[in-house]
């Protein structure tokens, strides 16, 4: 009989337990006035950086496009410049001065000719 009465009280204290024992329920947190301060400050000073992070690179890139564009200028006066060089190399012989000015009725007098040289 202490078997049987053994088993009873076992059943009963299994039987009750479960409903003795409350639920526990856990509940979510909510948001201090403090944190939210904090996530606020969080969020404001990542999208202020963004925003520089955004000038400087755009800033950047005007930079980059304005050196372009003088270096592209610069080649094409260079450019312009070796041109001007050629053409005033072949307009300065020496012989084609004298076929104009002998064309327009100049002649050449040795005894009044002095050479001089041009200091590039």
């Amino acid at each position: 009989m202490g078997n049987a009465l053994a088993r009873e009280r076992r059943q009963q204290t299994q039987s009750t337990s479960p409903a003795a024992q409350p639920k526990i329920v856990y509940k979510k947190p909510r948001l201090v006035p403090a944190e939210i301060c904090y996530y606020i400050l969080l969020l404001s000073m990542i999208v202020g950086i963004s925003v520089v992070v955004l000038m400087n690179s755009s800033s950047i890139y005007q930079a980059s496009m304005t050196v372009n564009a003088s270096e592209t200028k610069i080649e094409t006066l260079q450019d312009e410049i070796e041109g001007l060089k050629e053409e005033k190399a072949i307009l300065s012989q020496p012989e084609r001065i004298k076929s104009i000015a002998e064309k327009h009725g100049l002649s050449l007098q040795q005894n009044k000719v002095k050479n001089v040289q041009s200091q590039e």
